[in-house]
């Protein structure tokens, strides 16, 4: 069977520019067994012995508690200035019908057993995220993300760029979050989309603006929005004003903040 790739911990020194990511194998079903109930009740002890190390281990650099499998969220930007949504199924247990702001993915390993394939390394088409020598890559990760929920597989190293983590309030899973700015048009993502091997229950897309995104935020059709895109919106657009020269952000992202989220929602009460 194969391996989830837990994320351990996280340390950085950003005087010395040196970040490390540290791995672990483990069971991905342990993942799915825990983080996606931490919500519901039966889980509230489990929840709360575990909610500060969830949510401060990592700035603290102390080893995760929880099985947190390592996972990414990218906002997607077009060279025309969208950004790419994404629907989720509507019979998903978590998050159903909610729209993304562009894609995840979450990091899968090899076997623990050895075979024929590790003498060389693990099969690309299996373990797309490892190089040929078994070791995990940064770059195939996103690169492969894109490739997989997006159908468009022109990605380079130069078109990504990373922020740090999340962690979702009601699931308490980390979240590498990132913006892949793409080197075509929105039309052509949305074209390949349609073709990729994780395809989407919907596609759209949203000018990378201020007034877009708020009436995004507003409109009915977005409704419900997956726990970490908004954010990741908002790490773009700020991407966008720096590259603009607009220094001063601080009314258009305060603005989109109150209208995006006015109050904590209780993970108690979201699903009664």
């Amino acid at each position: 069977m194969a391996k989830g790739i837990r994320l351990e911990k996280a340390q950085w020194s950003h005087s010395a520019y040196k970040y490390f990511v540290l791995l672990s194998p483990s069971r991905y079903l342990i993942y799915v067994a825990i983080h996606p109930h931490l919500w519901k009740g039966q889980l509230k002890t489990l929840r709360e012995a575990h909610f500060d190390n969830a949510l401060n281990g990592l700035r603290n650099g102390t080893s995760l508690e929880l099985p947190s499998n390592f996972a990414l969220h990218m906002a997607v930007v077009s060279q025309d200035g969208y950004l790419l949504l994404r629907r989720r199924a509507s019979d998903t247990e978590l998050y159903p019908s909610a729209w993304e702001a562009g894609i995840g993915e979450f990091m899968h390993g090899p076997e623990d057993t050895l075979g024929p394939e590790y003498e060389v390394g693990p099969y690309h088409a299996q373990f797309p995220h490892f190089t040929e020598n078994g070791l995990p890559d940064l770059f195939l990760f996103l690169k492969n993300a894109v490739a997989e929920e997006l159908g468009y597989h022109k990605a380079r190293q130069e078109d990504f760029r990373l922020y740090g983590f999340a962690v979702e309030y009601e699931t308490l899973a980390p979240k590498l979050l990132g913006v892949y700015n793409a080197d075509c048009t929105i039309a052509t993502l949305l074209e390949s989309a349609k073709k990729a091997k994780d395809r989407a229950r919907e596609l759209s897309r949203l000018e990378l603006t201020p007034r877009a995104l708020a009436e995004a935020c507003s409109s009915s059709r977005y409704s419900s929005w997956g726990p970490t895109s908004k954010l990741a919106m908002l790490l773009a657009l700020r991407q966008d004003l720096m590259a603009k020269g607009i220094e001063d952000q601080s009314v258009a992202i305060t603005g989109l903040i109150d209208c995006f989220e006015p109050e904590l929602a209780d993970p108690w009460t979201c699903y009664e």
